[in-house]
């Protein structure tokens, strides 16, 4: 395809507020086309743990880290520089990069999928409230600064962060940011009852239930690439991800975002 013809697709994309995420690297594509639709190494493994949760780690004969479930069959695969490969079944493959990009892969189809990273738009979404009293729709704050917490009850070093979350929420809430908790539990009688306990006052949305259901299958977690919560996004006025992770305790960012 031509480079004019990418660059009209990408406007009319964004004209219809569809979210046009950077494409991979050609580093990173090159490990995907490297792993996608292979078996991992079985041969000169060094046994290095036998975990109680029916993992295995071994220690490959390239230095590599190779991970294998005795229940489920799944595999993973730990390259030196940072990435994490994981192949779920013939057709299913996932690739973490150490950027945050996260690759999903369908090798059988012959489709492949990528979540935003820093510098992205942030996927779009309208999601009601856990009293099921409000929706708030994402693209509709564009013009405030945005911190996602994703959380659940039954995650327990969300219980430690949320506290943090509400501080931050207290503190610069009045300055033009804006919090949303996303639940990925998919009980809202369930989060609501925790949030009251943690006495926590930024609103918090219930993620949409996805094919996969609740938790790591709801649409958000798929949409945005978390692979583990607590997790935050940053967003800026202009509706870009700007931090990742680690956002709550980057209040010098927040700060200079409220005054962009």
């Amino acid at each position: 395809m031509h480079h004019w013809m990418i660059a009209l697709l990408m406007a009319v994309l964004i004209s219809l507020g569809v979210p046009v995420f950077a494409e991979p690297s050609a580093s990173q594509l090159a490990i995907v086309k490297q792993y996608n639709g292979k078996t991992f190494p079985s041969a000169g493994l060094k046994l290095v743990k036998d975990y109680a949760n029916g993992w295995i780690e071994y220690l490959g004969a390239d230095g590599n880290a190779v991970y294998e479930n005795k229940e489920s069959g799944w595999q993973g695969l730990g390259l030196s520089d940072g990435t994490e490969v994981y192949r779920y079944a013939v057709n299913q493959y996932q690739f973490s990069f150490p950027d945050g990009r996260l690759v999903k892969s369908d090798p059988v189809k012959g489709t492949m999928s990528w979540n935003p990273v820093v510098g992205d738009p942030a996927p779009d979404f309208e999601l009601p409230s856990l009293d099921g009293k409000t929706k708030v729709k994402l693209s509709s704050l564009k013009g405030k600064v945005v911190f996602l917490d994703f959380w659940a009850s039954w995650c327990g070093p969300c219980q430690n962060a949320l506290p943090g979350t509400e501080a931050l929420y207290k503190r610069f809430k009045g300055k033009g940011l804006q919090v949303l908790g996303i639940n990925i539990e998919g009980d809202a009688a369930k989060a609501l009852q925790n949030a009251a306990s943690l006495k926590l006052t930024f609103p918090s949305l219930v993620a949409q239930n996805g094919p996969q259901g609740k938790d790591w299958g709801t649409v958000q977690i798929e949409d945005y690439g978390v692979t583990g919560i607590p997790h935050g996004f940053l967003i800026d006025k202009k509706g870009i991800i700007r931090a990742s992770d680690t956002v709550v305790e980057d209040e010098a960012l927040i700060q200079k975002l409220l005054a962009e």
